[in-house]
């Protein structure tokens, strides 16, 4: 029993050495090891915030790429509604000024320029042509003839003038006259007015020929002038 007391308390003691000395050894590295577990705990939480604040920075990228995205959709949207509205405006205004066009061609055609009114008009305005085309042709002929009998006239005057002046060109009983001579054909005589000239000649001269006898005076003239021997002759 003693002995087995003896060895309870050496080995008593001996556990309290060890434990003393297992506490020297623990100061002695006591700060190191509370260095050590700062650092740890220092790591440890800024991994945890490293975690954290990559998981936040990938929620926030996430939550603005869907916004962006939600965003431009809208705005594609808008733009896409905004075309299709011109497109459909720029389709109905010019189905309407189709509409209108046609309308407006009808509306002209039918009270306006009526096509058959214009073509009655035309045919009207046709004969209306002809008419005037006939009037005139009928006083341009009018006038063509007038001017012909004018001329005519004028040159008959004029021949006629001429004819007086050459009677001694037309024949007598013994001398054919320059118009008539006995060499030219039947039809080939120089001819006015379709008159032979030698008619023409002695018309003239019949029509314009007045005998006058001569007077005292231009008989004492005569006279004078005559040589002597027909003088005593006639006296």
């Amino acid at each position: 029993m003693a002995l087995a007391l003896k060895k309870r308390n050496d080995r008593k003691d001996q556990v309290l050495d060890e434990f003393y000395e297992l506490k020297r050894e623990t100061e002695k590295y006591r700060f190191k090891e509370i260095q050590a577990a700062v650092f740890v705990q220092r790591m440890f939480r800024r991994y945890r915030f490293l975690i954290r604040f990559r998981r936040m920075k990938k929620a926030a990228v996430d939550i603005q790429r869907s916004v962006r995205g939600h965003k431009g959709r809208t705005q594609f949207t808008d733009v896409l509604e905004a075309v299709e509205k011109q497109r459909r405006i720029e389709y109905f205004n010019t189905q309407a000024a189709i509409i209108q066009k046609f309308y407006r061609g009808y509306y002209s055609r039918k009270y306006k320029h009526d096509f058959y009114a214009r073509k009655n008009y035309l045919g009207y305005i046709e004969q209306k042509n002809d008419e005037i085309r006939a009037q005139l042709a009928g006083h341009f002929e009018d006038q063509k003839y007038t001017r012909e009998k004018k001329q005519e006239a004028m040159a008959r005057s004029e021949f006629a003038e001429l004819t007086t002046k050459l009677h001694h060109l037309s024949s007598t009983a013994a001398i054919p006259g320059v118009y008539n001579s006995p060499y030219q054909l039947e039809g080939t005589k120089p001819q006015a007015f379709n008159i032979d000239i030698e008619t023409h000649l002695k018309s003239a001269f019949k029509a314009n020929y007045q005998w006058k006898p001569p007077t005292r005076k231009e008989i004492d003239y005569y006279k004078k002038t005559l040589p002597k021997s027909l003088n005593a002759t006639s006296s």
